[in-house]
């Protein structure tokens, strides 16, 4: 039996100052690093969602986009209050939010920039009040600085909310969701390693090896001592290589291994860990934010990934899971120069036929004859957990094949354990049809607002700091570029380069 395996190892936004009418905004924050008359751009950013988020309201804009220590002092709404000028009418952030979370939507237009400090804008707009549309102009004084909100990566283009799902209104599709059916390869590579070569001194543009090949376990005597790297880890390889197309490499790939497969009936592209997002939300477990960006190609739903930080640092001293991949596996002297796996396989998710990338981290042959052998001490081979129950599968995303655990005691590796979990598919399929089914409607529900919007892509965003919980859609406020090359959507599906 031939394993493919996982390796799992135990152990600036700005926040701006908004007036809902004429008046002025105070808020102190620290100032910006850079005078904002020297950077346009940025103004007319900062400038715009202002207006998004009093005339376009939603939470998840207000959380990321105003600052933690905010106050408003709206002289406009004071005196209908009948309270004195100068009075703060929003002494905090959640309070404006509760206040402009119960109004209707206003668009704001926003009709001059007039005064530009290191920290402050004043701008004048207009609104349209009433059923006779009233137009009033009003003053707001902006004061901008840099706040940590740590979500603040998800935000770029997102222009108007579309819709949020909550995970409660979730149903069931009533489609039995099942693995029986098996997987087809649609291709494999592998990524290899930039080099500087020649008198120019310059990086190799991205190469991939087709058809790839994961590199072997080696099973080591152990224990076994890690040794402290310099290699940068990526957490998505695709989306740091090829930030403009990650599912490229996948379809070059397939162009060699499997030319002429179709993607006319495919509903869906998408990798492991943005469907294992879309599971734990599906089942009510999601612990992580997260952002993706959805697109249609014919009748195929793309789903790309967006990541706060691509390169992957160790986030303590005692984890050495990437010393550990490091150590135990080896690649083809052929492939010597090659890093991530990944393979690219198709299945139906009860009546959805989906493509799934995944990355692979090593393989091993014969693991039916080392679970009978006796000669590899504290190396242990097991055809179902023991460890690890259903429950831990479901916390963990979506069931691998077979996985590698490792204990450790600093970096001194002293026990490992080999398990197939091919076995368990079906208990765990028993044991969450619930949640599974509901990853169905959510993805059909996706597709829908994807197909639906300006040119047929949209955003989803799940924001573990906005509450209520929920997954909220947004359209793009510029146009997006597509997901794949046209010469790919022209490949792989019928008239493809005519849609987009």
């Amino acid at each position: 039996m031939h394993l493919y395996l996982a390796l799992l190892f135990f152990t600036t936004a700005l926040g701006a100052v908004t007036a809902p009418g004429p008046g002025s905004s105070t808020l102190s924050p620290p100032a910006c690093p850079r005078a904002l008359p020297q950077d346009p751009q940025t103004v007319a950013t900062l400038v715009h969602k202002y207006s998004q988020v009093v005339g376009n309201y939603s939470d998840a804009l207000a959380s990321s986009f105003l600052a933690e220590g905010f106050t408003d002092v709206s002289d406009s709404i004071n005196a209908l209050a009948g309270l004195p000028l100068g009075t703060v009418t929003f002494p905090s952030k959640q309070a404006f939010m509760a206040s402009q979370e119960s109004q209707p939507k206003i668009p704001l237009v926003v009709t001059g920039t007039h005064a530009v400090t290191h920290d402050t804008v004043v701008i004048r707009y207009t609104q349209t009040f009433g059923a006779a549309n009233l137009p009033v102009a009003g003053i707001s004084i902006l004061e901008f600085g840099h706040d940590q909100h740590k979500n603040a990566w998800m935000i770029p283009n997102v222009g108007r909310e579309l819709a949020s799902i909550r995970h409660e209104a979730l149903e069931p599709c009533g489609e039995h969701v099942t693995s029986a059916s098996g997987f087809d390869l649609l291709c494999s590579y592998s990524w290899k390693e930039k080099t500087r070569g020649g008198e120019t001194g310059r990086s190799e543009p991205p190469q991939i090896y087709v058809p790839g090949e994961a590199p072997a376990l080696v099973l080591h005597e152990l224990p076994c001592v890690a040794r402290n790297t310099r290699t940068i880890h990526f957490r998505d390889a695709n989306v740091a290589r090829m930030p403009s197309y990650p599912f490229e490499p996948m379809f070059q790939s397939m162009s060699v291994m499997n030319p002429k497969a179709s993607f006319d009936h495919v509903d869906l592209v998408i990798n492991r860990n943005s469907l294992t997002h879309l599971l734990r939300f599906a089942n009510g477990t999601g612990q992580k934010s997260f952002r993706l960006d959805l697109a249609m190609v014919h009748n195929t739903l793309i789903v790309t990934p967006v990541w706060e930080k691509i390169t992957e640092a160790r986030r303590h001293r005692n984890n050495l899971g990437r010393e550990f991949e490091d150590l135990f596996v080896r690649r083809r002297p052929d492939m010597h120069d090659s890093s991530t796996h990944h393979r690219a396989i198709r299945y139906d998710l009860g009546s959805l036929s989906c493509a799934v990338l995944l990355e692979i981290d090593a393989s091993l042959d014969d693991f039916d004859e080392l679970k009978r052998s006796r000669s590899h001490k504290h190396w242990r081979f097991m055809s179902k957990p023991r460890s690890l129950s259903h429950q831990k599968l479901s916390e963990e995303g979506l069931p691998r094949t077979d996985a590698e655990t490792c204990f450790h005691m600093n970096s001194k590796f002293t026990r490992v354990d080999v398990i197939y979990y091919g076995t368990s598919f079906r208990a765990f399929e028993m044991e969450h049809q619930d949640g599974l089914q509901r990853l169905v409607s959510l993805i059909k529900q996706l597709k829908q607002f994807a197909i639906s919007a300006t040119d047929q892509s949209c955003i989803v965003m799940y924001d573990r700091a906005v509450r209520p919980l929920a997954l909220r859609v947004f359209e793009h406020e510029k146009a997006p570029r597509p997901p794949l090359p046209e010469d790919l959507r022209s490949q792989f599906w019928t008239e493809a380069g005519a849609e987009r």
